[in-house]
């Protein structure tokens, strides 16, 4: 029989992860999570369970629409390093769906933001940075008996062509740039604006709505009462 530990976050998990209100009642808070980091800079709410949270924005691949999800992170030679754990649940998390289907998305750390690519570690790569990983955050050690499913350990490294075109805009490069690739940094620039204003629109329309759900919630928790008192 395996017994699995019961620490806190792993407990945690497993309770948001049980049902189909639970998963949602799980993205909400997510969702609340990832503003509250970017909204302070990353001062609040930049740690779980004692392992540091960053801000991982990725790009909806049914929808188009932009996600930001909080995700435990390492902070190794390599890159940034996150687990597709989704909390040791079956189900891969969307995070996950989106950047591997992208192949990039942007991370927010200490309120900064950066264009990453994603790649999956595999071999001793991947047994080194999932003890470093298990030793910053040991509930990721629990998931392994909670599901099959394999745990992809996700590498994320600064994307190169972003870089070289921020380069160029700010004349760091030594080479000139080209009219082509000063039209593709500020492309690359005005498309950043663009998705960060969406976001935060996307982000003022999800906590209306929760607003509006939760007073939904209230009101009819308050009928009900009404009609049982009623009845008595």
């Amino acid at each position: 029989m395996v017994v699995v530990s019961l620490r806190p976050a792993t407990l945690l998990a497993r309770a948001t992860n049980l049902t189909p209100s639970t998963q949602r009642l799980q993205r909400r808070l997510g969702r609340r999570h990832a503003r509250v980091l970017r909204a302070s800079g990353g001062r609040r709410l930049n740690h779980w369970f004692g392992a540091p949270v960053l801000v991982l924005e990725t790009v909806g691949r049914r929808t188009g629409r932009p996600r930001a999800t909080p995700v435990v992170y390492l902070r190794d030679d390599a890159g940034l390093v996150v687990v597709a754990a989704n909390g040791g649940a079956d189900r891969v998390p969307a995070w996950w769906h989106n950047l591997e289907s992208a192949g990039r998305g942007s991370v927010v750390v200490d309120g900064s933001r950066q264009s990453v690519v994603a790649r999956v570690a595999t071999g001793r790569e991947r047994d080194r940075l999932w003890r470093a990983f298990a030793a910053l955050y040991p509930p990721v050690d629990d998931y392994l008996a909670l599901t099959d499913r394999n745990l992809p350990v996700v590498v994320l490294e600064p994307d190169p062509g972003s870089d070289r075109q921020r380069r160029y805009a700010r004349g760091m490069d030594d080479e000139h740039p080209s009219p082509e690739e000063l039209a593709a940094a500020q492309a690359e620039r005005e498309a950043a604006e663009q998705a960060r204003a969406r976001a935060a629109d996307l982000d003022e329309e999800e906590h209306t709505a929760e607003r509006r759900a939760d007073k939904a919630h209230y009101l009819r928790e308050k009928l009900e009462e009404q009609r049982q008192a009623d009845e008595r």
